[in-house]
């Protein structure tokens, strides 16, 4: 068993840590530190000692936290009936009972955040609710970086709208980060946007890496002659070669490609910035973790149970998008429910089979007509689709109500593997920041890793 770590209060915010001499306190998140002129990261590089962090005994608390829930983890709820590991804990009732407002809120903000407005919360679930707003209490929210990045507005013309303050943070970032840096190099740059807006702000060589061939030559076609170049590489079976004077970059590095940017900064010692996603998005039947600290407290999970961390997204991003998730699952319980109609059962997962997902975020009709050609069956008939949506709604209304305690430990476990990857840095001597730098309505893949040699 994991030893309990004593943690600052659910209330601590940034600004307001205090040493309790437990090796909690991080100065780079003060008010007094960030005030005065020091090295970015909070350290001197010039120091030879080793930055002392608080990095490991955060990731061991939240793998205390998370291994006590394992069988929630593991029992993803796509039935009707109560998971075991709701029986068992006494919390159906409860879950059963809450209205339909109530769901709507806690999938708005997270059950976890919702504990203190649901008074009938069984003991447990509250202390888990606290212990899950204690862990993420810890994560400072990033200072907001100089507006003047020396970019004009005409210089996101070409930028997706929803992509535009995220690049912009970055760039702002990168002015700070980049005192002795002489290339930029974008792992997974995509369409090239983040490349060419930090060549024109930095004044420097960049360069992007990009496997997808169709997205490289976008990226070339937008950058034009005279901007960053573009090379098409699998980072992950081709691994690029940093040297002195690089700064890696990856924005939304999904999976593998997220771990495999942490181990070429450690290759190279070279500075890096990261912001990573969808860790099921991985080869191995199994993630493995790349800190000693990861390895001891056995931070590891199969690749179907890692599509949790990706669940938090829904948090922030405002009630119409969260409804219309909830909208397209309703309507998949609904398409199954169909299916069984026609003595085809299935799971939750399956009936998408053959089909677009895109589909169920539009009618039922819509969707089961695709389905049924998918799977080459007769179109439904339309006392077929009433008896499968109005069955399908019930169903999905308790769905929904099973899966919070689930769902509310997504932004946890997306903070381990993030802080697994931090750990990595620092047991290689590298200063290293985690901070939260985009607001979840721009976008809730927003914690960052920001790591520079300091030895």
């Amino acid at each position: 068993m994991i030893a309990p770590i004593t943690l600052p209060a659910t209330g601590c915010n940034v600004g307001k840590c205090q040493d309790k001499g437990d090796g909690l306190r991080r100065a780079e998140r003060c008010d007094d530190v960030l005030g005065r002129d020091v090295h970015p990261l909070g350290v001197d590089p010039s120091a030879q000692q080793t930055h002392h962090s608080a990095w490991p005994a955060v990731l061991t608390r939240i793998a205390g936290t998370l291994s006590e829930v394992a069988d929630i983890i593991a029992g993803r709820t796509t039935e009707h009936t109560a998971p075991t590991w709701s029986e068992t804990r006494g919390w159906t009732s409860f879950l059963r009972e809450l209205s339909d407002a109530q769901v709507a809120d806690c999938e708005q903000r997270g059950l976890h955040r919702c504990a203190h407005d649901l008074p009938k919360m069984p003991p447990t679930l509250a202390k888990l609710c606290s212990d899950v707003n204690q862990c993420l209490a810890l994560i400072g929210v990033s200072r907001p970086p100089s507006a003047d990045n020396g970019l004009s507005p005409q210089s996101y013309s070409r930028v997706p709208s929803r992509k535009r303050a995220q690049i912009s943070t970055l760039v702002s970032l990168s002015h700070e980060l980049m005192r002795s840096s002489t290339r930029v190099v974008d792992v997974g740059s995509g369409h090239g946007h983040l490349t060419r807006l930090l060549r024109a702000s930095l004044h420097l060589d960049a360069m992007g890496i990009e496997r997808n061939t169709s997205l490289a030559k976008t990226a070339r076609e937008l950058a034009g002659p005279d901007g960053p170049r573009t090379v098409v590489a699998d980072a992950l079976v081709d691994r690029p070669k940093l040297g002195p004077g690089d700064f890696a970059v990856g924005l939304h590095a999904c999976g593998d490609l997220g771990d495999e940017l942490i181990r070429m900064a450690l290759d190279s010692r070279v500075p890096l910035l990261l912001v990573s996603c969808c860790p099921q998005k991985t080869k191995a039947r199994e993630r493995q973790p790349l800190s000693s600290c990861g390895k001891r407290v056995a931070l590891r999970w199969p690749r179907d149970v890692l599509g949790l961390a990706n669940l938090s997204a829904c948090y922030g991003e405002g009630v119409d998008r969260v409804r219309g998730a909830m909208t397209a699952r309703e309507t998949r319980c609904a398409v199954r429910v169909f299916l069984a109609q026609r003595g085809i059962h299935v799971s939750l997962g399956e009936t998408s089979q053959g089909v677009n997902r895109r589909c169920f975020t539009k009618d039922l009709e819509v969707a089961a007509a695709h389905v049924c050609r998918a799977r080459e069956l007769e179109p439904p008939s339309r006392h077929e689709l009433e008896q499968a949506r109005a069955d399908g709604k019930a169903q999905f209304a308790l769905v929904r109500r099973f899966s919070l305690p689930r769902d509310a430990l997504g932004r946890l476990m997306e903070l381990a593997i993030v802080l697994d990857r931090a750990c990595a840095l620092e047991e290689q001597g590298y200063a290293v920041r985690v901070e939260e730098i985009f607001p979840a309505a721009t976008t809730p893949r927003n914690l960052a890793i920001i790591g520079w040699p300091s030895r």
